[in-house]
């Protein structure tokens, strides 16, 4: 009696069958990873977002030089490669945020200037650039637009700072004030994924 085995050709199409098979399981493994890290980096933006947005609601002094600060602004900074916290403070007695955003604007534009001030994930406001707890991610392969309602823009460079004590946000992108009636939209691309994080005149913050 012949023993039964495999031949050449059927072991050949036994292994064509599972290298396509495994090739799948790892494709697919490599796309839900790379969708994975694309939502996470979408929804942490959106979270730092609401974080300096609600440190912004606080009555929260610095001592910067000897000389105690009131924050007035915090909020995000972002360019093409990454986004940092950042925060703006002035001193002086009874100070009013609003009438400082209203007078000389330009104070909360940190396009075109370093900020020295930053805060943490612990929601504490430092001023070292080097400390770990700061809020900091790179944004790497990562194409990043905004748009007011018409088709989406490049820039080099956004400050998103949101107003002590309502926690209205004033914003610039590329050392220009941008003033909208409804929604400041960024929109996260990278590869065939898209997202987009809307800011509303009132400060609401929509992750979509």
């Amino acid at each position: 009696m012949k023993n039964k085995g495999f031949t050449i050709f059927e072991s050949t199409v036994v292994l064509l069958v599972s290298a396509i098979v495994l090739g799948a399981v790892f494709g697919l493994t490599s796309l839900n990873k790379n969708f994975y890290e694309f939502q996470k980096t979408k929804l942490l933006l959106a979270e730092n977002l609401r974080l300096a947005q609600d440190l912004s609601f606080k009555k929260i002094e610095v001592n910067i030089n000897n000389s105690t600060s009131t924050v007035c602004g915090i909020g995000i900074l972002i360019s093409k490669s990454n986004y940092l916290g950042i925060v703006y403070a002035t001193s002086g007695e009874n100070v009013d945020c609003y009438k400082i955003a209203s007078d000389t604007p330009g104070e909360f534009n940190f396009t075109n200037k370093s900020p020295n001030l930053y805060f943490a994930k612990n929601a504490q406001i430092i001023t070292d650039r080097n400390n770990p707890l700061i809020v900091f991610e790179e944004l790497k392969d990562y194409e990043i637009r905004y748009s007011t309602g018409n088709a989406p823009n490049s820039f080099n460079s956004t400050s998103i700072m949101f107003l002590h004590p309502y926690g209205d946000p004033l914003i610039y992108v590329d050392n220009n004030k941008i003033d909208f009636a409804n929604k400041f939209n960024l929109i996260l691309t990278k590869n065939q994924d898209n997202a987009t994080i809307s800011i509303t005149n009132a400060g609401q913050i929509i992750s979509e």
